[in-house]
């Protein structure tokens, strides 16, 4: 009866009744007690108790499917791990229709500058939003406020503010952006129009101007008719070009083998042998604003670049559970169910009720040197986007002095492995998916909540994105000229 009443509700007239999510509430509560390995890491005991408390108090009754998902984004967001989520892709078509998949977008892509929104495309029928527009204020409400809000309800590695505001722009790339997503929810509004206060390039009067709510699709395809460049598919993350006779440009918009494109490692090794017949000096390799999960893209590269051995950083893993809770198994999700009973895989750890986990596959402790690897002068350009795979790949070749690192600080934490499998919970009284790590990596020792300090630290300006002056390219290419 529940999925018939999914099906004939209008979204704003859609409601999760109060009865179904106490329920769904009970198996939050199991799987996190039971599963969950890594609640404690950046929370105390207190701290972790509270925030479920939260997500029981607004589960407490009916609510839109829209409030209900938003609570539950905000508890995983307490995590401080990105893989612990209520990620749009993981929910069902219905709810990506009903509360993502709707014309509630605003009209333009941006990135922050420091606390500023500084508008990098306009989708707006009359192109009233040029390069460089900031944005202060959103239906009366100022940024600054804005984001503090939504912060709250970013999933990212580590507590720091930066990584979690770079997840909050809009590339005008993605088909679910966490700032599409968490606005309209936590800042609704009526009508099909948004107002904004802002201020144009090189002007410093404020102008107050209304401009349509979009879809993603409608809003990208106005970018592009507006000249706005970025990639359009899966093949277009990654590009490979030319700056001069003696530097090459290597751009990684992704890390995740199911999103950049099929051939792709077939794509890596005719541009490292192109490397090698023309013999440039010098390899600058973008990794700004980019994410992904995949360990064997991050291994292909670094097979690609190290000329000198490379320690990984060592990693004790562990879980709380030997098998999954009888009530939970009807309701889990994964690529492999084989967690379901790790009792083969598990004994048990100092720590009481831990277990130390043996992987099939012992983990790698170095790489390199690779024969074949490119032996010129490696870049990496970086900023608070640069997450998950990226960042270990950039911390992996910055510790082993194998690449200058150019930019601002990672997103991603030394403190936090982001690996492993992971499983989704799907819950029967409100259909929402619920995802989470299985095994946490301890660091052997002590480590901060840092990304990686850049060698060379830059920071783009609002003048910098008007007159497209690329600043870490710029540094990046007077170190190698050098």
């Amino acid at each position: 009866m529940l999925c018939l009443a999914f099906a004939i509700a209008a979204a704003q007239d859609f409601a999760v009744p109060g009865r179904a999510l106490r329920e769904d509430f009970k198996l939050v509560e199991l799987t996190v007690r039971a599963l969950h390995p890594s609640v404690n890491r950046f929370l105390t005991p207190d701290e972790a108790d509270q925030n479920l408390e939260r997500l029981r108090d607004v589960w407490s009754d009916s609510r839109p499917l829209g409030q209900a998902y938003l609570g539950l984004q905000r508890y995983a967001a307490s995590f401080q791990d990105s893989r612990t989520c209520a990620d749009p892709f993981s929910q069902d078509e219905f709810k990506q229709g009903q509360i993502f998949n709707l014309s509630n977008k605003l009209p333009f892509a941006f990135q922050w500058i420091g606390k500023r929104m500084v508008v990098t495309g306009d989708a707006t029928p009359k192109k009233s939003l040029p390069l460089g527009t900031e944005i202060l204020s959103i239906q009366g409400k100022a940024v600054t406020e804005i984001i503090d809000v939504l912060t709250s309800y970013v999933s990212s590695d580590g507590g720091r503010f930066p990584p979690r505001l770079a997840l909050l722009q809009v590339t005008g790339f993605e088909e679910f952006e966490a700032f599409d997503v968490l606005y309209p929810l936590v800042f609704p509004s009526e009508g099909g129009m948004v107002e904004l206060v802002l201020k144009r390039p090189g002007q410093t009067q404020e102008e107050r101007v209304a401009v349509p709510k979009m879809g993603v699709g409608q809003r990208s395809t106005a970018l592009r008719e507006n000249g706005f460049e970025g990639p359009a598919s899966a093949e277009d993350r990654w590009s490979f070009s030319k700056i001069d006779d003696q530097t090459a440009m290597l751009k990684l918009g992704h890390l995740g083998s199911g999103k950049i494109r099929s051939d792709w490692k077939a794509s890596l090794s005719e541009f490292f042998k192109s490397m090698h017949d023309q013999s440039p000096s010098s390899l600058v390799i973008d990794l700004r604003g980019t994410g992904g999960d995949s360990d064997e893209v991050v291994t292909s590269l670094l097979s690609h670049l190290l000329d000198r051995p490379a320690t990984l950083d060592g990693r004790q893993k562990v879980v709380k559970f030997q098998t999954v809770p009888e009530a939970l198994k009807p309701f889990l999700e994964g690529a492999d169910k084989s967690f379901f009973d790790w009792r083969a895989r598990t004994q048990p750890s100092d720590v009481p009720g831990w277990f130390r986990y043996t992987d099939p596959t012992p983990e790698l402790k170095s790489l390199g040197p690779y024969d074949s690897a490119y032996r010129g002068r490696v870049f990496l350009l970086v900023d608070a986007g640069t997450r998950s795979a990226a960042f270990r790949l950039a911390q992996v070749l910055k510790d082993c002095g194998r690449a200058i690192v150019v930019g601002q600080e990672t997103g991603g934490s030394r403190r936090v492995s982001g690996r492993g499998p992971k499983a989704t919970l799907r819950m029967p009284g409100s259909w929402l998916a619920f995802d989470f790590p299985l095994i946490d990596q301890l660091a052997v020792e002590a480590v901060p909540d840092t990304g990686v300090i850049p060698d060379v630290p830059t920071e783009p300006t609002i003048e910098s994105v008007v007159s497209r002056h690329d600043l870490e390219v710029e540094a990046a290419l007077k170190l190698a000229r050098n």
